[in-house]
């Protein structure tokens, strides 16, 4: 069984970071009220206040949907995702695309047939760096190939 998703940046992009980054701001935020009091930091609890709503909604953008962890076992795919857990045979993918941005990148796994997770199987592979444009995954690149021929071999 080996996993194909990341595993420590999956637990700080989904579960550390909104405390960290709403809990750095608010503690500017209260410093800033506590050093030069109310009616003269108004400004800056406005923004810290934008700051918050914006950073959470732009990371309940890009990790709604994320699996928690995806395995390779030979001839499917286990896929957790919020305490439910689907196996995807690999003769029912029909694309896998990956996408560099947002960062660290992202494999996205297309369906033929729905599992109960859906149509679409989002996750986060190891990050790597990509120096072109165009970068191609390993990950994506074996789990297409694999996808074609478990397809071929169905007929």
């Amino acid at each position: 069984m080996k996993r194909l998703s990341t595993q420590y940046y999956n637990y700080i992009a989904l579960k550390a970071f909104p405390y960290l980054f709403c809990g750095v701001i608010g503690v500017m935020m209260f410093l800033s009220i506590f050093s030069l009091g109310w009616r003269k930091s108004i400004g800056n609890i406005v923004t810290s206040v934008a700051l918050i709503t914006v950073g959470t909604l732009m990371w309940w953008i890009n990790t709604n949907g994320l699996a928690d962890e995806v395995f390779d076992l030979g001839d499917h795919l286990l896929v957790r995702q919020n305490n439910e857990e689907a196996r995807v045979p690999l003769a029912d993918i029909v694309n896998v695309n990956f996408n560099v941005l947002p960062r660290p990148g992202r494999i996205t796994l297309t369906l033929d047939k729905p599992c109960k997770l859906g149509s679409e199987i989002v996750f986060m592979p190891p990050p790597d760096i990509y120096i072109n444009a165009f970068p191609k995954n390993p990950i994506a690149q074996d789990l297409l190939a694999r996808s074609i021929l478990a397809r071929e071999k169905l007929g």
